[in-house]
């Protein structure tokens, strides 16, 4: 099974996000300077200042963020979630969504000052249409279901495409929306005989919208956000200071590939900021205009191309008797 993924400039599906162009909140002054110029190309910014311009906009913000501070808190530790939850979460574990891909994780409550971004940019339209629906501090089992959510889009019928002259399915998801793969294991590979030289093998995988979970990585005692920087942003700005989500542990992580994350990818924040330099990225720094200065980006979708290549492994064997 091989999946390519192409972002295309085509108005989003989720009816969370606005049409055209957006406004975001972009680290710039984290990302070497080269990266900065490339990402206005790759992640369709609509920019039109000068380049020397943007070359003061990048220092300013390269400036700014080192010499700031994230706001301290007095512990930085994460907790159980309230006896009140106890329901709801074991609801949660014997779930098709926690057992197939959480499986690892604990149910936490984080210190969200302290939760750590690994993407340059966050869409401050989006963040502006999560604040109604965000619940209030206290509100823990209202939380709890906002950070597991399983989301609401529906994932659309694939047409025919082809990629490389191999036939393929081409599926149109939102762009912060992941696809995930797995092999049917009710329906297993299918050998049908044609005649007597041949056989049609059939294989079954099902594709499907990955659920939404909000959950950080604990690297030492570092906690980076796998999945759910507007969320957790959200509950930031509502007035939370620990959050339920899903943490589990990686000790000795050397790189961000280590915990998922694609090698090279060039909108995540570099290895060393993240897991050793003293100051890492917060949630609070994209609210910095002079650290996360704003730009326009258009809205975009991504588009899955599948196709499941056919693979053989020929090898010797002692002939049975």
């Amino acid at each position: 099974m091989e999946a390519t993924l192409t972002v295309v400039d085509k108005p989003s599906t989720d009816s969370a996000h606005l049409t055209g162009t957006y406004t975001i909140a972009g680290l710039i002054g984290v990302l070497p300077e080269i990266h900065f110029y490339q990402l206005l190309h790759q992640e369709n910014i609509v920019e039109t200042r000068p380049i020397e311009e943007l070359s003061k906009l990048w220092l300013t913000s390269q400036e700014h963020f080192s010499q700031s501070s994230p706001h301290a808190l007095s512990s930085t530790s994460i907790t159980f979630l309230p006896k009140s939850l106890e329901k709801r979460e074991m609801e949660l574990r014997r779930g098709r969504t926690y057992t197939q891909y959480f499986s690892e994780y604990r149910f936490c409550l984080a210190p969200v000052r302290q939760l750590i971004t690994p993407q340059w940019y966050v869409n401050l339209d989006y963040l502006q249409t999560l604040q109604p629906i965000v619940p209030a501090p206290g509100q823990f089992q209202q939380a709890l279901d906002f950070a597991c959510d399983e989301g609401t889009s529906e994932l659309a019928e694939p047409s025919m495409s082809n990629v490389a002259g191999s036939p393929s399915l081409a599926f149109w998801t939102p762009l912060f929306r992941d696809l995930a793969f797995t092999f049917s294991p009710l329906l297993p590979l299918k050998a049908q005989r044609i005649d007597s030289r041949r056989f049609a093998v059939t294989t079954h995988v099902e594709v499907e919208l990955k659920p939404n979970y909000l959950h950080v990585a604990k690297i030492g005692s570092r906690l980076l956000i796998l999945n759910g920087v507007h969320r957790s942003l959200a509950f930031m700005q509502a007035g939370w200071e620990a959050i339920p989500c899903l943490v589990r542990d990686f000790p000795n992580v050397r790189s961000l590939a280590e915990v998922g994350f694609l090698p090279n990818q060039l909108g995540i924040l570099p290895d060393q900021l993240l897991l050793r330099d003293s100051r890492a990225a917060y949630l609070s720094d994209y609210l910095d205009p002079l650290a996360a200065p704003r730009f326009r980006q258009r809205d975009m979708d991504a588009l899955w191309q599948v196709s499941c290549p056919l693979q053989a492994n020929k090898q010797p064997i002692p002939r049975s008797a």
